[in-house]
């Protein structure tokens, strides 16, 4: 498993608009999510309509621990999305507006 992205990538990637993805699975959004997220279980990404269409604009990723947003990057990454960042857990997350 990769490294999470450093706390300034992070606010960097939301700062110029990232989406931000939580993977997930819908019970766990529901419970606590963050507000601008967009909920897309792992067992979806590779499927959902919901990605952007732009493939260079900034995604950052989160789950629970931050182990299945890093699959989830590499699962992006071999689509071709080239601005993917790990967020790491859903309590990382939080910490941006």
């Amino acid at each position: 498993m990769g490294a999470q992205t450093s706390q300034e990538d992070i606010q960097h990637a939301i700062d110029n608009d990232a989406t931000i993805i939580d993977v997930r699975t819908t019970v766990e959004h529901a419970v606590y999510g963050h507000p601008r997220s967009i909920n897309i279980p792992l067992s979806e990404i590779e499927t959902s309509d919901q990605l952007p269409n732009d493939k260079d604009k900034p995604i950052v990723v989160h789950c629970l621990s931050g182990h299945r947003s890093e699959t989830a990057k590499e699962i992006l990454h071999e689509k071709g999305y080239t601005n993917v960042v790990n967020g790491g857990s859903v309590t990382n997350i939080m910490n941006f507006k």
